[in-house]
């Protein structure tokens, strides 16, 4: 098939493939000036590149075009366009941090796939992109995620993955293409609609599958809001479809590996006194990418559940079942023209901000096995000023949502909670058999203090390393036998009181445990009003979120204990809101007392606090619905539904699917 001179305006003297009579053949041309024509036919003048559609009546010119161009036989056309496409540098970025990191340990690096050498691996994932894009935009036309001939669960988990990568490698291209080509939008709030909130009226508990982990992470990430121009009615629908995931704490795993375990992983190379726990069972799943089958850790679901939770909340403060306890704020710090709540922004993140999330997916896979995060991952991180909200239930509601009663999961009453703190780290120099500490893990791995001790002692004891060295050079190579650990410092404020901060982060996963001694009075230091120890646990997350669950320590880990969700961010990072104090000076402190007393009629006691004599009462009361109070004797009784129940002690269901059971020993 030939292109006729006259309308081509193309002459003998400027196609080299021209032919005697006069007719131009393209296919006569080399094969690399038939790659860069390709080329610019799909890329612009500014290097970005279009829909691969564009190529086809060139492809169709003739025979001998098509199969020079084809996709088996010039790869690295395909290898072109996808960086022309598609945003790469993050790509190669955690590439080389990938073979750095395994090269560090015991030479594996040296077995790491070479992603970048082939161009086929390439041309495979451009056109698993554009096989997505088409998939996407079909869903979005038919309002309905499974189309016979087009979708089904595998495809749609296959496509989730693909989305999940270009919103965590986003540096400006992938966003265009998932807007432009994908229907991006459109399609995740389809699967909102039919997925998250129609499970939500099925008998029983929602699953929290991989797909909804991986859309609603994306969404999240990606700015897209599934309420978005909502009315009251419909932000009711998400937050009734999200509680299972947020209160049934017992129901859904937040955690990577158990949080009771505080040196990981279990099984290294050259210690053999630990024996590898089949009951902690790999979260990494599998997937299809370049061409080649790989596996990750999925982001918890339920994370994301919390977050957007708290999201919904800011946006809608008269939504049933809710008695907020927000501190109040001057207007100095919080301006008229500024009322966003504390989750409310959105933007899109550069890719580099998305790297230590994939890090972690990556390398933190077993708990038994995978080798995990560098011990200073998360260096830096948690020093500053935090505003923290947080959930709590009333004790007889949470012991009946640990029986499974569905009414009571969607129906119950709940209360926001406001705290700030300001926290420090120490690094230490340790032994690696010393990581985690000698205390218990509902304490963080520190002693338990008692009434008599000096708060500011125990501090100033962590920030002189507790024993241990503090190191001076985080950057420093660790010598045979020995790591280093980030501990944590700090003050709290809460509407019930002021209290103290340890703490420590759990280099595996990044996992950081908050140990928070609470106490009534503006000196915690000498106030003897202890409302008791609780135990925080949760991620660092992609923006500077820090997310997850308190619990109380009263409950030893052969029982579930009594939780609820937090959620935190710093000042300064991209998603706090510039009208919040930036310090903890600039807060009003000295309100918090008047504020928790119009709010909450009883201030929080933990389980323990008066149990110690026969007859002694026990006071419930966080928040408005607390106060219920019951002795020992009643507890212990036949009559008390599940009380005294233990379970034997399981790693695996103490994080993943406990035994219900009343939370009070």
């Amino acid at each position: 098939m030939g292109i006729n001179d006259s309308s081509s305006q193309a002459g003998p003297s400027r196609c080299p493939g021209a032919t005697a009579g006069g007719k131009s053949r393209l296919d006569g041309l080399p094969d690399n000036v038939l790659s860069i024509i390709a080329y610019h036919i799909v890329v612009n003048d500014h290097g970005v590149g279009s829909s691969p559609s564009h190529l086809l009546p060139f492809l169709y010119t003739s025979r001998s075009i098509y199969s020079k161009l084809s996709f088996r036989a010039n790869p690295q056309l395909y290898n072109n366009l996808f960086r022309a496409t598609f945003d790469h540098a993050a790509l190669m970025r955690r590439y080389k941090w990938m073979v750095k990191h395994l090269a560090s340990m015991a030479g594996r690096g040296r077995n790491t796939y070479d992603l970048f050498s082939d161009s086929e691996s390439w041309a495979e994932d451009y056109k698993a992109r554009w096989i997505t894009a088409r998939r996407m935009r079909a869903i979005a036309r038919a309002k309905a995620t499974m189309i016979p001939g087009v979708s089904s669960e595998e495809t749609f988990l296959e496509d989730a993955w693909v989305v999940w990568f270009l919103v965590t490698e986003n540096d400006g291209k992938n966003a265009r293409f998932l807007h432009k080509f994908c229907n991006f939008s459109q399609w995740a709030r389809v699967f909102h609609r039919e997925d998250a909130i129609k499970a939500s009226m099925v008998p029983g508990l929602p699953v929290a599958s991989v797909e909804k982990s991986l859309v609603s992470w994306s969404s999240l990430l990606a700015g897209i809001d599934p309420c978005e121009d909502g009315t009251e009615a419909e932000i009711d629908e998400k937050m009734f479809a999200l509680r299972p995931y947020v209160f049934a704490c017992a129901e859904y795993d937040i955690f990577i590996a158990p949080w009771v375990e505080p040196r990981l992983p279990l099984i290294t190379g050259d210690k053999t006194d630990r024996t590898i726990d089949m009951r902690l069972r790999p979260q990494a799943v599998s997937y299809r990418r370049f061409g080649q089958t790989w596996r990750r850790t999925p982001p918890p679901y339920a994370l994301y559940c919390l977050l957007e939770f708290f999201r919904l909340v800011d946006r809608h403060f008269t939504q049933q079942g809710r008695h907020s306890h927000a501190l109040k704020y001057s207007t100095s710090f919080r301006s008229d023209q500024s009322t966003s709540g504390l989750f409310s922004m959105t933007q899109i993140m550069p890719s580099i901000y998305h790297d230590r999330e994939w890090q972690r997916s990556t390398v933190c896979q077993d708990p038994n096995t995978s080798p995990g995060l560098p011990p200073m991952t998360f260096y830096g991180e948690l020093q500053g000023f935090w505003r923290c909200q947080f959930l709590t239930l009333d004790f007889d509601i949470y012991r009946q949502i640990l029986a499974q009663d569905m009414r009571v999961l969607y129906t119950g009453e709940y209360s926001e909670q406001v705290a700030e703190t300001e926290l420090r780290e120490t690094v230490i120099v340790v032994r690696e058999e010393d990581v985690g500490g000698s205390g218990s893990v509902l304490h963080a791995g520190f002693r338990q203090l008692r009434p008599e001790d000096d708060i500011e002692d125990e501090l100033r004891a962590i920030e002189a390393g507790y024993g241990h060295r503090v190191c001076v050079d985080v950057n420093a190579p660790d010598q045979p036998g020995w790591t280093k650990e980030i501990l944590v410092t700090g003050r709290v404020n809460t509407g019930w009181g002021r209290g103290i901060v340890r703490g420590r982060v759990r280099a595996w996963d990044g996992l950081v445990s908050l140990s928070v001694k609470i106490s009534v009075g503006r000196d915690t230091a000498t106030s003897d009003h202890g409302l008791g120890t609780w135990l925080w646990r949760g991620y660092l997350e992609t923006g500077g979120y820090f997310i997850g669950r308190w619990r109380d320590v009263v409950n030893p880990l052969s029982l579930q204990g009594h939780e609820g969700g937090f959620g935190m961010i710093r000042a300064g990072d991209i998603f706090y809101p510039p009208h919040y104090p930036q310090r903890m000076e600039e807060s009003s402190t000295s309100r918090y007392g008047a504020s928790a007393s119009q709010s909450s009629s009883s201030p929080p006691q933990q389980s323990s606090i008066r149990l110690n004599q026969p007859g002694a009462w026990l006071e419930l009361g966080m928040g408005s619905n607390f106060g219920a109070r019951f002795s020992r004797e009643e507890m212990m009784s036949p009559a008390w539904p599940a009380v005294g129940h233990t379970a034997p002690f399981d790693r695996d269901r103490e994080c993943r699917r406990p035994v219900a059971t009343c939370c009070i020993p």
